[in-house]
């Protein structure tokens, strides 16, 4: 039977730090506001600063960081970082850790990562995706980035306890959600522990098999390539978060709006107030059945949360992708809001642009 973590727990406890004994609940820290960009570099500016002083602990501890890199990096340690989109919601996480098989390996496709931090950004502001917490504990003795939007956390909680915890990161979220989780104990026995299951509450779980805590691991798999790049590297961070920017361009100038539009199934999807405002239409929102009533120039359009059908003067029009709420905000395909006002509408793929003419 695999032992995962263990080997990394005796480092560990080799140090002489104290692991919790219990899994964590997640709750968010309050975050910093800006732009992605802005809101990153900030993240990756404290890092460089606490790698510059090789991680010396009077410089460490006034920085907003993990602050057990003093205690075990230094000596030329040099930390990395990914940007990748979990939840595909067009606002990618941020991940900052160091290759176990020494500085400067930047290879894609490489997994063992020492994961240092984790951020979302969401609603224009940038946290943890895991708050705040004991680093070296529970949340934070290996996390690798698995497929289809999971976060693999490898736990131990004492010398003889540990798991294997599985979070995801809701669309347009910045706090990673339980999702299942399997432990082990070998209190009673190295030879026969007991075993346990759980879902996404961390106070309820129920004994099962070795086989069944080796079966639930092979549901998840292992992404192979994530490439990674020295904090330093600013230019690459802006190149990568331009990357997944899709500007929305109206009669030449660009949409303001306050969440990123995403792309799902092919369509565009952007804030609702946004491109009826920007269109020059009045906003009418029914919060209880979750409708909104539009007009402009004669031409009245609705749409409710949920449903494939637009109408436009109370005509029927079939929607790809429906209007749905995402992240607190109630996300509207431009294409079809906007042909129904009469405006032009024009995606050209190579820059990720939606150009809208009225």
């Amino acid at each position: 039977m695999k032992k995962r973590g263990r080997a990394l727990l005796a480092g560990v406890l080799a140090l002489g730090l104290a692991l919790p004994l219990a899994v964590p609940a997640v709750a968010a820290e309050a975050g910093r506001s800006g732009d992605i960009y802005s809101s990153y570099q900030a993240v990756l500016d404290e890092y460089v600063a606490a790698q510059n002083s090789d991680f010396d602990f009077s410089v460490v501890e006034q920085l907003d960081i993990n602050q057990q890199l003093a205690l075990m990096s230094g000596g030329g340690t040099k930390l990395s970082f990914a940007l990748v989109d979990m939840a595909g919601d067009g606002e990618p996480e941020l991940f900052i850790g160091t290759h176990s098989e020494g500085p400067g390996d930047y290879t894609p496709g490489a997994t063992n990562y020492y994961m240092y931090d984790a951020f979302g950004y969401a609603n224009g502001r940038v946290q943890r995706l895991f708050g705040d917490g004991v680093w070296l504990g529970t949340k934070w003795l290996r996390i690798s980035i698995m497929k289809d939007n999971i976060l693999e956390n490898v736990s131990s909680y004492s010398a003889f306890e540990g798991g294997v915890l599985y979070y995801e990161i809701p669309a347009h979220s910045a706090t990673a959600t339980l999702k299942q989780y399997v432990e082990h104990d070998y209190r009673t026995s190295e030879e026969y522990p007991f075993f346990y299951e759980g879902a996404n509450d961390p106070n309820v779980k129920w004994p099962i098999s070795g086989a069944r805590y080796e079966a639930v691991q092979r549901l998840y798999q292992y992404r192979y390539d994530i490439p990674w790049y020295p904090i330093t590297d600013s230019a690459r961070l802006k190149s990568l978060l331009d990357g997944y920017r899709i500007p929305v361009m109206l009669n030449g100038e660009a949409l303001a709006m306050d969440q990123s539009p995403i792309i799902q199934n092919g369509r565009t999807l952007v804030p609702l107030r946004a491109i009826f405002e920007g269109l020059g239409a009045s906003v009418d929102w029914d919060g209880t059945t979750r409708t909104v009533t539009s007009t402009l120039d004669g031409t009245t359009v609705r749409l409710s949360v949920g449903d494939n059908t637009l109408y436009k003067n109370d005509a029927p029009v079939a929607l790809d992708v429906p209007a749905q709420i995402i992240g607190g905000r109630t996300m509207v395909p431009v294409r079809a809001i906007s042909e129904a006002f009469g405006a032009q509408v024009k995606w050209d793929g190579a820059t990720r642009t939606v150009y809208v003419t009225q």
